[in-house]
């Protein structure tokens, strides 16, 4: 999705309100592959401030991912805000912030602005519900589906000294 700022750099109009789509490719995120599996939505408006432009919107979609717990498929939606501050590239300088989009020409693509306000609001890792428990640690077995009792009754090693402090034998 690309944006004709033309008319809202001129002074033609005052502000330049958008409302569209834009694909995101699936993308590693801390180890997870995360597909979007609809477009991400966005709206908003561009206003011209003097100095520059501003961009204020949201964004919205949702995206397929693995349980972070137990590896299976898991779903979940998202919402963020977006704001930025756009200058011509004719009104940068050397003191221009990192926090400012330079633009080149009058049209500004959307892609990089909604990917990195969605790399801004990921979470960690995603769940395939609220509740669940995930794989045992010792046999792998899927505490979802079924009750594991191999690591009920031990200890880590490291710990078993703590358990002869309290020992009234001794």
């Amino acid at each position: 999705m690309q944006l004709d700022l033309k008319n809202v750099l001129g002074g033609i109009v005052d502000q330049l309100p958008f409302e569209g789509a834009v694909e995101l490719e699936d993308i590693q995120y801390l180890g997870n592959q995360i597909h979007f599996s609809v477009p991400v939505q966005v709206s908003g408006k561009v206003s011209n401030i003097g100095k520059g432009l501003e961009l204020e919107g949201k964004a919205w979609g949702r995206l397929e991912t693995l349980c972070g717990r137990c590896g299976k498929p898991a779903q979940a939606v998202f919402s963020y805000s977006l704001a930025e501050t756009i200058v011509k590239q004719s009104e940068a300088n050397e003191e221009t912030s990192e926090e400012v989009i330079v633009l080149e020409g009058n049209l500004l693509d959307m892609h990089d602005i909604v990917l990195n306000g969605f790399y801004a609001v990921a979470e960690t890792k995603y769940l395939c519900s609220a509740d669940c428990k995930g794989l045992c640690p010792y046999c792998g077995a899927d505490r979802n589906v079924t009750a594991c009792e191999c690591c009920a009754n031990e200890i880590d090693p490291r710990l078993a000294v703590l358990d002869t402090l309290f020992d009234e034998t001794k």
